[in-house]
């Protein structure tokens, strides 16, 4: 064959490869996924639904038969939406086209702030959050905390409390000729966030408990008894049974917190930053008699 043959038939090729592919994409955004009552949703329109979704929720999507039918139900809704619409011609209310105005304002604005963020040179966001964590160690200090067990009697008012007070000093004597706490906690105590045995079912932050309970906890040993104490709610005897002192919570449990928190400050910052950029320049001037005139204008 001639080659000038040859090479008119590949320049062909080229051409056409390239239009070949797009009636492709252009048959299979066509192709009809839905039909009702003489609107049909195609997969054109599915595939814009499912761009403006987020990318996680687009591959739940995906993944779920069931999902994309429910998808082009949406799609199908809101095209008939759109049709009602434009029959009443509320897209030609002045109202309705300055918030579609705003809308794609914040539409395209979002995009452009990502772009910023894509291309956004980002520093070692571990070593700053360990900056962090070292300059603010007091906020890291996990509190005290105390494992209880107690007998509460409940005192609705001041005159309940020195018969409740009667009861648990006589209940401190049986404690101390030898009777089983829980037994007397399941017998006495009237506290229902505990089990039968007055054991507490989680640790206490010391830091929330009533001052004068922390106080007399503090004084005892893993296994001793209080006297009498009072709270806002009445009268208890409480058994200390284990004690953790405040402790540093490690590095390393507070990283991701930390690291997410540089990030979103420095991002947050940087995007203030180039916004100011576009804010009117200190030349800018002001035409207050237009401005005035204007305001005059308004219904």
């Amino acid at each position: 064959m001639n080659p000038f043959t040859l090479l008119f038939l590949y320049s062909l090729l080229l051409v056409w490869l390239p239009l070949a592919g797009a009636v492709a994409q252009d048959q299979d955004a066509a192709r009809v996924l839905l039909s009702s009552q003489g609107l049909e949703i195609t997969a054109g329109d599915l595939d814009q639904a499912l761009l403006a979704l987020p990318p996680g929720q687009r591959q739940a999507v995906l993944a779920d038969p069931a999902q994309i039918r429910s998808l082009l139900g949406q799609v199908y809704r809101d095209q008939r939406l759109l049709a009602s619409v434009a029959a009443l011609g509320l897209e030609q209310s002045p109202e309705v086209q300055a918030r579609l105005r705003q809308a794609r304002l914040k539409v395209l604005s979002d995009a452009l702030r990502r772009h910023w963020e894509a291309g956004l040179a980002t520093p070692d966001f571990a070593a700053l959050a360990r900056e962090g964590y070292q300059s603010r160690q007091a906020e890291f200090i996990r509190p005290a905390q105390y494992r209880l067990a107690h007998i509460l009697r409940r005192a609705d008012c001041e005159c309940e409390r020195a018969e409740q007070r009667a009861l648990l000093a006589g209940l401190q004597v049986r404690l101390a000729a030898g009777e089983d706490f829980a037994d007397l906690a399941k017998a006495y105590s009237q506290d229902t966030g505990v089990d039968a045995s007055g054991d507490a079912a989680q640790w206490v932050d010391a830091n929330q408990l009533d001052k004068s309970i922390a106080e007399a906890l503090a004084a005892l040993a893993d296994g001793g008894v209080s006297g009498p104490l009072e709270s806002r709610v009445g009268v208890h005897l409480i058994r200390r049974l284990e004690y953790r002192p405040a402790t540093l919570v490690p590095f390393e449990e507070v990283q991701a917190q930390l690291e997410n928190e540089v990030r979103t400050s420095y991002v947050r910052n940087y995007l203030k930053e180039v916004m100011t950029g576009y804010l009117p320049g200190e030349e800018a001037r002001y035409e207050e008699e237009a401005i005035r005139a204007w305001r005059e204008q308004q219904p």
